[in-house]
């Protein structure tokens, strides 16, 4: 393992869950015998412990943090905006944050646009900001050697950009195991580890990992999911085209500077 932490980080809802599991197979050749396991060797409580190898982030950029040293690399992920929108609303179904009603909907998509994030995330325990602010400050720092990775580009070309991410973290794994990795973490393969743990949370009666706490295992019944739909664009069947523009006004500006579109 490295001797120094690397972090992963990302605005909530963009994919981080996702790259947990790419990295965790780099290193050890497997998925995590639960979500638990993944938790405890890649968590984001603060503050460091020299055991720990990585961490993940959803804080803003502060070279003023303590918990940033000593730090080998970073690696962002990033996906467009109006998508992290659509997957923040599933997670606040998925959380009875809010009800499923469609003015507690609307309500809540007001806030995040208002916002320009989720207003609970701007400040402790997340410290994210908002979308833009979190994404630019990652993005103009020089500090520290960063790994700059979209969802969608991954989600496009799986095998290339996890070949560049174990090259990046100077890994020495061969064409299988990237093959391999590429497989065993697509969105199909984790919506199967994950409905495995809520299955079997179900059978014993209490839960197994992050993905069967009581709420989500009651969700699981109606068909919301931590890992929900996987694709690019599917806002655009989740919110109202006048929501989508007026997200646009505030994220857009951002967006376009990393070539995303309201058509995307």
């Amino acid at each position: 393992m490295p001797d120094e932490m690397i972090w992963l980080v990302s605005y909530p809802k963009s994919g981080n869950t996702w790259f947990r599991f790419v990295i965790f197979y780099l290193f050890h050749g497997r998925l995590p015998s639960s979500s638990s396991e993944l938790d405890i060797g890649f968590n984001s409580k603060l503050p460091v412990r020299t055991a720990d190898w990585a961490k993940k982030s959803h804080a803003q950029f502060d070279p003023l943090k303590p918990h940033l040293q000593p730090t080998d690399r970073i690696i962002y992920v990033y996906r467009h905006p109006l998508d992290v929108l659509q997957s923040a609303l599933n997670y606040a179904l998925l959380n009875d944050e809010i009800s499923d009603g469609a003015d507690d909907r609307q309500k809540w998509i007001n806030r995040y646009i208002e916002n320009s994030g989720h207003g609970d995330w701007l400040g402790a325990p997340y410290d994210a900001g908002t979308w833009p602010e979190n994404i630019t400050s990652w993005m103009s720092q020089e500090e520290f050697r960063t790994f700059l990775v979209s969802y969608e580009e991954t989600k496009q070309h799986p095998t290339a950009t996890i070949a560049a991410l174990a090259k990046f973290l100077n890994l020495d794994v061969g064409a299988r195991t990237i093959q391999d990795c590429a497989i065993e973490t697509s969105f199909e393969s984790l919506r199967s580890f994950e409905t495995k743990e809520l299955d079997l949370a179900a059978e014993l009666g209490k839960p197994q990992g992050r993905f069967s706490q009581s709420n989500r295992l009651v969700n699981y019944e109606k068909g919301i999911r931590f890992f929900n739909q996987g694709k690019t664009g599917s806002y655009r069947e989740q919110i109202h085209a006048d929501d989508i523009a007026r997200a646009w006004t505030k994220l857009g500006p951002v967006a376009t500077k990393l070539g995303y579109t309201i058509d995307d």
